[in-house]
C-alpha cells in the first residue's frame, strides 16, 4: 500500500502538499524513513491477499457461469446419448419436451408445471446451474461431472465432441 498523509494516499512519483501548504517534490519517496515520518507520512501495509478459492468454489463458479443455447444443449445431450436425435431436434426447435425432461417437470407441484413447461420450451438458453438441471441430469442417468462435461466444465476444448455440420 502507499504512504498516507493525514489519511490521504500519497502516490510515489507525484508531488503532494501538506496541511501547511508546503508542496513536496515528486522525489519524496527517496527520503529516508525518518524524513518521511518527520513530514507526517505513515506507511500502510497492504491487506493480505484473499484466500485462493477452493476447488469446490471454482467448480460452483464454473457451473454458475456455464450456459449454452437450447440447440447446442440438445445436440450435446444427443451426442452424449441422453436424448435421441429426434428428441434433440424437437427440443432444439422448441416443438416438444423430451420424455425424460417432461418426467422431471411432471414431478413438480401442479402449480409449477405449466410455467416450467413453457420456460423449458421457450427459453433460448440452458444454464448448468438452472433450477431443473440437477433433476434433468438425474433423469438422464448422468453424474454431476458428466453433466459438467456436457457444458464443457472440467474438459479441455479438444476433448469435446465435434458437432456435425448442418
Amino acid at each position: 500500500m502507499p504512504y498516507l498523509y493525514n489519511g490521504r494516499i500519497i502516490r510515489e512519483g507525484r508531488s503532494w502538499q501538506d496541511d501547511a501548504g508546503i508542496k513536496h517534490p515528486t522525489t519524496w519517496a527517496s527520503w529516508s524513513d525518518a524524513e518521511k515520518v518527520a513530514k507526517g507520512l505513515v506507511w500502510q501495509d497492504p491487506p493480505p491477499p484473499p484466500p485462493a478459492p477452493t476447488p469446490e468454489e471454482i467448480l460452483q463458479s464454473a457451473r454458475k457461469a456455464a450456459e449454452m443455447d437450447r440447440f447446442t444443449f440438445a445436440t450435446a445431450a444427443a451426442a452424449a446419448r441422453y436424448l435421441s436425435w429426434d428428441e434433440a431436434a424437437q427440443w432444439a426447435a422448441g416443438n416438444a419436451i423430451p420424455a425424460t425432461v417432461q418426467a422431471v417437470i411432471d414431478a413438480l407441484p401442479a402449480e409449477e408445471q405449466g410455467p416450467v413447461m413453457v420456460d423449458v420450451l421457450a427459453r433460448p438458453v440452458i444454464r448448468r446451474a438452472g433450477n431443473l438441471m440437477d433433476g434433468i441430469a438425474t433423469a438422464f442417468g448422468s453424474t454431476p461431472e458428466e453433466m459438467d462435461a456436457v457444458f464443457g466444465i472440467g474438459v479441455e476444448e479438444n476433448d469435446l465432441p465435434q458437432q456435425p455440420l448442418a
